[in-house]
């Protein structure tokens, strides 16, 4: 599977990277602080999923989400609020 993961945090994105390793091994992760840049090369490469933080500037995980499936309404997005790098619990898929 191919992931984008998404937060302005490089600790938390670091993180985030590491548990999709742990959960799909042999699965190739891209990582962005930059949202606009992670729209930019989703909607230009292929890609299975994307994972982002809700809170995340210039732009927020809602709007990136919009992008994304306006030009590619087949891809997964889900939006973490807080912290839930260790436990998923805030989660919004669609």
């Amino acid at each position: 599977m191919v992931f984008v993961t998404v937060d302005n945090n490089l600790a938390r994105l670091r993180k985030m990277s590491g548990m999709i390793f742990k959960i799909y091994p042999g699965s190739v992760v891209y990582e962005f602080i930059d949202p606009m840049l992670s729209a930019k090369y989703i909607c230009n490469n292929p890609v299975d999923m994307v994972i982002a933080r809700i809170n995340m500037k210039p732009v927020d995980g809602g709007l990136l989400k919009s992008v994304i499936h306006e030009n590619k309404p087949e891809i997964s997005v889900m939006l973490l609020q807080d912290d839930v790098y260790e436990i998923p619990k805030n989660i919004i898929i669609g």
